[in-house]
């Protein structure tokens, strides 16, 4: 009987993988992104005071290195993509920040990697396709304020994964293909935590052969969220977005 299941479980195999698509893209870029929007950290109690993100001295653009691996199914598609944001700066603080008070020069350092995990049901309609499914991105982000005197400084630091209800749309057009992304989630206050994230990739793509794979585009990341961590109350709304531009190879 084992036997018999064996067989037949290889047969199935053999049979899907003969009717089943598998295309792979390999691909390398640049990005140039900048931070926006505001910040707010307070461990006394009161209401949090929300402060822009020049205030403590980030905003300007930074380059970082992007990559991105695809491979189509057919029906499914995976998608994996990431980067390393990071960014040092000087600025001067309009509100305490923590333990860091209101008025002080501080220098603020931020590092965010991020990686996105796509898995996608694509449905062809003619040369337009649309393709639902799950994403994941998943952060690591560590931002430190201190004053320049070495006196106080406040770290902040969140790890873990996003789970996005995920849609893909491409449209090709022979050489050239426009490929559109959008991923969302807002969750409610559950544990004095609310939160929300959308994830928003747009490129140009342009196949000057069957196998190599030039782009340019857009990416945003909008992350709201406030509630308490470590007996300090914060809230975030912040942007990081700008181009990016790259090439690669498909087989």
């Amino acid at each position: 009987m084992m036997h018999g299941r064996l067989s037949v479980a290889l047969a199935l195999l053999v049979a899907l993988t003969s009717c089943t698509q598998f295309d792979v893209a390999v691909a390398g870029g640049y990005t140039q992104l900048s931070v926006s929007g505001d910040v707010g950290l307070d461990s006394s109690g009161s209401p949090v005071i929300d402060q822009s993100i020049e205030s403590i001295g980030l905003g300007e653009d930074q380059g970082s290195a992007y990559a991105r691996l695809e491979v189509d199914m057919g029906v499914p598609q995976l998608a994996i993509s990431g980067f390393r944001f990071e960014e040092q700066g000087r600025g001067t603080l309009g509100a305490n920040f923590g333990n860091v008070p209101a008025t002080a020069d501080v220098v603020t350092d931020l590092r965010l990697d991020n990686i996105k995990l796509s898995y996608t049901f694509e449905i062809e309609l003619g040369p337009i396709s649309l393709a639902p499914g799950l994403a994941v991105d998943w952060f690591d982000i560590d931002l430190r304020v201190a004053d320049e005197v070495g006196i106080a400084s406040e770290e902040v630091q969140v790890t873990g994964p996003v789970p996005l209800l995920f849609l893909r749309g491409e449209a090709d057009l022979g050489y050239l293909g426009l490929v559109g992304e959008v991923g969302y989630l807002a969750l409610p206050e559950i544990e004095d935590v609310e939160a929300s994230l959308l994830d928003v990739d747009v490129r140009v793509e342009v196949y000057p052969t069957d196998w190599v794979d030039l782009f340019v585009g857009y990416r945003s990341i909008t992350i709201e969220g406030n509630g308490t961590s470590d007996d300090e109350d914060y809230d975030l709304d912040l942007e990081l977005s700008g181009f990016v531009v790259g090439g690669g190879f498909r087989f």
